[in-house]
């Protein structure tokens, strides 16, 4: 008597197998130019896309789990402008053995100015945390108004994934390059200029 097929095991392997629900794929994120693994479960992608007339550089991270699969709320986002001067700031960098020295405990290596009152900060950090070591950290710093300090708006990775920073900025300034021209944002018009044309 022919012995019955096994049916497959469900267990944890096998759900680590499934997609998430609702998940979105690394390769449908839209303006998607470049990305690196940060660990087996997070990537960091870069992104170009039209924001108010203007083409914009995205840095996000990407997570991949039974929970969840996306871009995370961690991320910044910069004009032209700014990208070429953070990619400058990472140029800049020293290489890691000496990062760690000049680096430590903390150190802010340049500042970008977004907005009158919001700029995009560059720093390194040692983490004690769950994860302690050398970190980088782009993120922005609000100054005025109710509230001056850091905001959630950033990212955070390994000072031992730069190396695999720098090639992926290298793609995003040329796709920024390449991009074209947003279409002018055409205001409304006033409700006096509205009715004249009527």
């Amino acid at each position: 008597m022919a012995e019955k097929a096994k049916a497959p095991k469900k267990g944890k392997k096998a759900e680590e197998e499934k997609p998430a629900a609702g998940a979105m794929l690394l390769a449908d994120i839209p303006g998607l130019v470049a990305d690196m693994e940060l660990t087996d479960k997070t990537r960091l992608v870069g992104m170009v896309s039209p924001f108010r007339g203007e083409t914009w550089a995205h840095l996000r991270k990407y997570v991949e789990s039974n929970a969840y699969t996306g871009l995370t709320q961690s991320g910044v986002a910069m004009r032209k402008e700014g990208w070429e001067a953070m990619e400058k700031i990472f140029i800049a960098f020293p290489e890691l053995p000496k990062l760690e020295i000049e680096g430590a405990p903390e150190k802010e290596w340049g500042r970008i100015e977004k907005s009158r009152t919001v700029s995009i900060v560059v720093r390194t950090l040692k983490d004690q945390g769950t994860s302690p070591g050398m970190k980088v950290d782009v993120r922005e710093w609000v100054e005025g108004g109710k509230y001056t300090g850091w905001t959630k708006k950033g990212v955070r990775f390994g000072a031992e994934h730069l190396p695999l920073l720098l090639p992926l900025m290298a793609k995003i300034t040329e796709a920024l390059a390449k991009a074209p021209r947003p279409e002018p944002m055409v205001k409304s018009p006033e409700p006096e200029q509205a009715e004249a044309h009527e």
